[in-house]
């Protein structure tokens, strides 16, 4: 029996809630999925303004440095120009002026002879922490003719400050007779304020000792520290380094006119970090955001499932009180056609009639009585398919001849064409019952429409054939057909177009072929309507 249609309303509601909260989950996945991708968006967006800060204020801070190195250089020459004697020996104009450059060398300045001795020093001692300046990169690129040599002045400052060296030659008929030098201390910062959060500028030596700031990072200490700085030098590209569990931006410059190397450091996660702790209120908001919703809508589908069970009872109860009322009316009138026959009947027998008219209509009233009884009992309680091999075309033949006491078999012209075998496998009585019905309506319908005046010869065609793999009944009438839509309704219980019958006939027929594993169609020729029952070959006889 094919499932009620509150069920089926029921499990399409189910169906439908399931389908809206799945698509609630999805919305709120994907809103949960755009924030991730644009956090990521916005990581990727930090990191390349990371790096442009990194390439930008690098290249400033050594511009800068560059910049003060000139005016440096420029004042060491400016004072070189002065005559060698007046630098070996200096009279109180040149003490003047050197003191005056004290603002520019806060570590003072000295003249060293080129055997690496000092001739004279301000402050005396500006070079005393310095041991052996002649071999220091700066004297020998001086000694090399180089016009001017920046770099660390080298030993290091007993306070632990880090000192540089600006050196100049000094010139005699163009002899370099000695070399003026400049000590700047690190301390001062030259052009350059303190570091922004989470950046760090450090200048390095020629042997990429951290000079500024005086207190350096732990990480420079590194023993591959050296080796990274030179491949940095040589890439002139900003790199991702992972130092201490944390991601550094790091670029190097080269300081112009110097030996000296800027390192230009950020920290990737100072600027991820504010985008990280947006993420998670957004992300929690969108959380709380979706299960509000779930909850809410819920509670809604809650009582909306409620008030549709409700209406669903009342619909299926007026539905039931429908179909009752339908199937009521069609039984009762069948019923009524068969007391109608059975009280002519013994009317004929009080009056005198001939008895075998008599005695075939009380038959055929019964049989149509226990007809539609069988019909009732079965449909209510469909027995279990019981397989076994047999010929259909000898099922065909015993449902016919057990049809023959049907008041209307007498005026019918029954045509049978079952010669060929047609061996399967299915339930003799389900097949009966399905042959019974088919013949039984093309019967009755043809019957009927020559009481209608449609046809002078009411015929009915039961033919047995073979279609490939399959054995087939077909049951043909020239009733002229059933009326337009009867397709839509084919197999639907208690829908009928005859004026006798309750309409449960193709209902039964069908589900029997069904479930023999078979199958029951439909179609309309030039005369009347064409059943066919499809069922499979038995599987030793099938074609190969």
């Amino acid at each position: 029996m094919s499932e009620p249609i509150g069920a089926l309303s029921r499990q399409s509601g189910i169906e439908a809630v399931r389908s809206v909260l799945v698509a609630l989950v999805v919305v709120g996945l994907l809103g949960l999925v755009g924030a991730v991708v644009s956090y990521r968006a916005d990581v990727a967006e930090a990191r390349l303004q990371v790096r442009d800060r990194v390439d930008r204020q690098g290249r400033i801070y050594a511009d800068s440095l560059a910049l003060h190195f000139e005016v440096l250089k420029a004042e060491l020459q400016r004072v070189a120009e002065h005559p060698v004697a007046q630098l070996m020996h200096p009279d109180a104009e040149l003490s003047l002026v050197v003191q005056d450059d004290r603002s520019l060398f806060g570590g003072g300045m000295a003249l060293v002879r080129l055997d690496g001795s000092q001739v004279w020093a301000d402050p005396p001692g500006a070079l005393d922490r310095l041991s052996a300046p002649a071999s220091r990169g700066w004297f020998q690129r001086i000694l090399a003719g180089e016009p001017v040599a920046i770099d660390d002045l080298g030993g290091g400052g007993g306070d632990g400050d880090s000192l540089f060296a600006v050196a100049v030659p000094v010139r005699h008929d163009p002899r370099v007779e000695a070399m003026l030098v400049g000590v700047v201390n690190a301390t001062d910062r030259f052009l350059f304020g303190g570091d922004a959060p989470g950046e760090q500028l450090l200048l390095l030596g020629t042997d990429n000792r951290v000079l500024a700031p005086i207190t350096e990072p732990a990480w420079t200490h590194a023993p591959e520290f050296e080796a990274r700085v030179e491949a940095l030098v040589r890439s002139d590209s900003t790199e991702s380094w992972a130092i201490e569990n944390r991601e550094l931006l790091v670029r190097a410059f080269k300081v112009r006119g110097t030996a000296l190397r800027v390192l230009a450091v950020e920290a990737a996660e100072t600027a991820i970090a504010p985008i990280r702790s947006r993420l998670i209120p957004q992300l929690v908001f969108l959380a709380v955001l979706q299960i509000t919703t779930l909850g809410a809508f819920s509670l809604f589908l809650r009582r909306t499932y409620r008030t549709f069970l409700q209406v669903e009872a009342r619909v299926a109860e007026q539905e039931k009180m429908a179909a009752l009322g339908s199937a009521a009316s069609l039984i009762a009138h069948e019923v009524k056609n068969s007391l109608n026959g059975l009280n002519a009947a013994t009317s004929l027998l009080s009056s005198g009639g001939e008895p075998a008219l008599v005695s075939r209509t009380l038959r055929g009233q019964v049989d149509r009585l226990g007809h539609l009884a069988r019909s009732l009992l079965s449909f209510s309680k469909p027995a279990a398919a019981q397989r076994s091999r047999l010929e259909l075309e000898q099922v065909a033949r015993e449902t016919v001849e057990g049809l023959r006491g049907l008041p209307e078999f007498s005026e019918a012209r029954l045509q049978l064409h079952l010669e060929q075998p047609l061996p399967v496998e299915g339930d003799p009585l389900l097949l009966i019952t399905a042959l019974d019905n088919l013949v039984r309506n093309a019967i009755e319908a043809a019957v009927e429409a020559k009481d209608l005046g449609k046809v002078d010869q009411p015929t009915v065609t039961v033919t047995g054939t073979q279609v490939g793999a399959e054995a087939v009944i077909i049951v043909e009438d020239n009733a002229s057909g059933p009326p337009p839509g009867f397709e839509q309704h084919f197999g639907e219980p208690f829908f009928t177009t005859k004026s006798r019958g309750i309409g449960l006939g193709l209902a039964m027929a069908r589900r029997a072929v069904e479930t023999s594993g078979g199958r029951l169609t439909f179609g309309r020729t030039s005369l009347g309507s064409r059943f066919e029952v499809h069922l499979p070959l038995a599987s030793a006889l099938r074609p190969r």
